[in-house]
């Protein structure tokens, strides 16, 4: 799948964090998650930052766009509860719907973002707050 002309951007902002963490992968075995979600009320970086962990990152992609890195942990051992826990937050704190794509680490770097983009579609056909994720059972 190739990433859309309007997330080359979003890309950009991701590539030198996921380029860490994809080293700490595969030399060193720590597994991560992605999660891209959607929000669009002005304060949603405030709330994500208070939600998640210490050794998570976050990070603003554009105007509605926000990325998170969920460390140590992968799809099976926490990755999708992690995701439902903070959008389940996030909705108690907003009024607007909240949209996310989940994606852990298993191949490259590039395909990461765009099975996570991939995810974020697929959570934003539904008509409520919502993760998808890119696992498959």
């Amino acid at each position: 799948m190739l990433i859309l002309e309007k997330e080359k951007s979003i890309f950009t902002k991701l590539k030198d964090i996921l380029e860490i963490e994809n080293y700490k992968f595969y030399r060193y075995k720590i597994p991560f998650c992605l999660l891209i979600i959607e929000c669009r009320e002005k304060n949603c970086l405030h709330l994500i930052k208070a939600h998640i962990r210490k050794t998570d990152t976050s990070i603003k992609l554009n105007k509605n766009l926000y990325g998170i890195i969920f460390r140590y942990i992968d799809i099976k051992n926490g990755g999708h509860k992690a995701a439902e826990n903070l959008i389940h937050y996030l909705e108690k704190n907003i009024t607007t719907t909240v949209y996310g794509g989940l994606s852990c680490s298993d191949e490259n770097m590039g395909n990461i973002i765009n099975r996570a983009l991939f995810a974020l579609k697929k959570a934003k056909n539904k008509n409520f707050s919502n993760i998808e994720d890119d696992y498959l059972f």
